[in-house]
């Protein structure tokens, strides 16, 4: 990893191109070979390119009426959006048409092709998240009741890893999408993660990104966490 410092002229690079990464952490800029990762997500994201594979389709399969008022809607103040650079930018119309969807059909949920209408879902305050226990690998997220009032669905984003420092991925990106429920106040899914990570072994540190979605496919920011897993008695 090199460091790099930044002039007047140019404000901030990230990205890569040529083999090269551009990005910074709070020691400042720096620049880093690229490879691939070893960890194992292909399932995921081999599923989420085929859906975006057909989305152009889709995109040409509404009507006129229904494109201008997705372009309409992605112009609006509402959907700004900030890039890694702290730059704020509007999306087109097609990418929001293809964000939302690719969410309904990781759903099984069909293409929808009118512009949304519904207001984007507000962050979910989490009380308690555990992975791992003595007797069992539970692992569950909680927050305070009347967050999901049977209007919402969850969504949970969890890597799992193990080690100290250089941390290393045990298992694979986990999704798992929760339809709505009234007044839901939690959701175990022990049995996702230990099909996809294996059994929670000490000192394994299981990250999560937990999204509240409408059903539209538009979904709240994320928030964000960890924990270590206790096998102690």
């Amino acid at each position: 990893m090199a460091i790099i410092k930044l002039g007047t002229t140019v404000v901030g690079i990230a990205g890569t191109i040529g083999g090269i990464t551009f990005s910074r952490n709070k020691g400042g800029p720096y620049i880093r070979s690229w490879g691939n990762s070893p960890n194992q997500r292909k399932t995921l994201q081999n599923l989420q390119r085929s859906y975006i594979a057909g989305m152009a389709a889709a995109w040409r399969a509404c009507t006129a009426a229904q494109r201008t008022a997705w372009n309409v809607y992605a112009a609006l103040v509402a959907q700004q959006l900030t890039n890694s650079l702290g730059q704020t930018y509007f999306a087109s119309g097609f990418a929001w048409f293809t964000s939302m969807n690719t969410n309904r059909l990781h759903r099984g949920i069909a293409i929808n092709f009118p512009a949304p209408v519904l207001a984007r879902p507000a962050a979910v305050a989490v009380t308690t998240y555990q992975y791992g226990s003595l007797s069992n690998g539970n692992c569950s997220i909680n927050w305070s009741a009347g967050t999901f009032p049977g209007t919402l669905n969850v969504v949970v984003h969890m890597r799992v890893e193990r080690g100290i420092g250089n941390l290393v991925p045990t298992g694979p990106f986990i999704y798992v999408a929760f339809d709505n429920t009234p007044d839901l106040q939690g959701i175990n899914f022990t049995a996702n993660a230990i099909a996809r990570t294996g059994f929670p072994v000490l000192n394994a540190i299981a990250f999560y990104r937990l999204f509240a979605e409408n059903a539209e496919g538009r979904r709240s920011t994320p928030t964000q966490g960890f924990a270590q897993a206790d096998l102690s008695p």
